[in-house]
């Protein structure tokens, strides 16, 4: 359904003379991204506004998926699988989060062992993107900034007295991606260095 729409698209497109269609498959492709992350996104909107919790999970949402999009991490190889999970992950976070918040110590404890095993990994080479040296090189640095960014107005909310909640909404933002890029690693979903070297050169010769 998603890549039938996407394609739709991508035609509509190719015939008013907008793109080439050298370029249709790279839109088509990025079609289905959007219209993916926007069902889901929506969802867990949704979803928030029934439980009641929405600035947190907008605030979620933000520190998530700033930090996810450079991070990468664990991917399903379906959207329905992805869709099912994300939103399994949210209402898991919904659920334990109040219990988590209660005990503070071990809240910034985890969210202070997350950041330090994204700052050691950066970004998880995951070989639907396959990034080249220097692209990892430079997501690797983009990702350990964000985080830098994030961490410091997690300190500076927290500082001024803030909602705890919102605080812990944030710091779970951070804890899933490093969880995400654990799983990565525990299911071999990323390209070594060696591998990449050898692909590139093939693509060379």
């Amino acid at each position: 359904m998603v890549e039938r729409t996407a394609c739709g698209l991508t035609d509509s497109l190719i015939k008013e003379g907008l793109i080439s269609k050298e370029l249709g498959e790279w839109y088509t492709y990025s079609f289905i991204r959007i219209i993916e992350s926007a069902i889901s996104m929506g969802t867990i909107l949704f979803l928030s506004i029934l439980l009641n919790n929405t600035v947190q999970t907008i605030l979620f949402l933000i520190f998530f998926n700033m930090l996810r999009r450079r991070t990468g991490g664990f991917h399903c190889s379906e959207f329905w699988q992805c869709y099912i999970i994300s939103n399994l992950m949210y209402l898991l976070i919904v659920i334990g989060e109040p219990y988590v918040r209660q005990k503070e110590t071990t809240e910034w404890l985890m969210t202070m062992l997350s950041a330090v095993w994204i700052i050691y990994v950066g970004t998880v080479n995951h070989p639907n993107v396959l990034y080249n040296t220097q692209e990892l090189l430079r997501s690797k640095n983009l990702s350990r900034g964000i985080l830098m960014v994030e961490l410091i107005f997690i300190v500076s909310m927290s500082a001024i007295g803030i909602a705890r909640v919102y605080v812990s909404y944030m710091s779970m933002g951070i804890i899933l991606c490093a969880v995400l890029i654990l799983f990565a690693k525990v299911f071999r979903q990323e390209v070594k260095d060696c591998e990449n070297t050898k692909n590139t050169k093939k693509s060379i010769a």
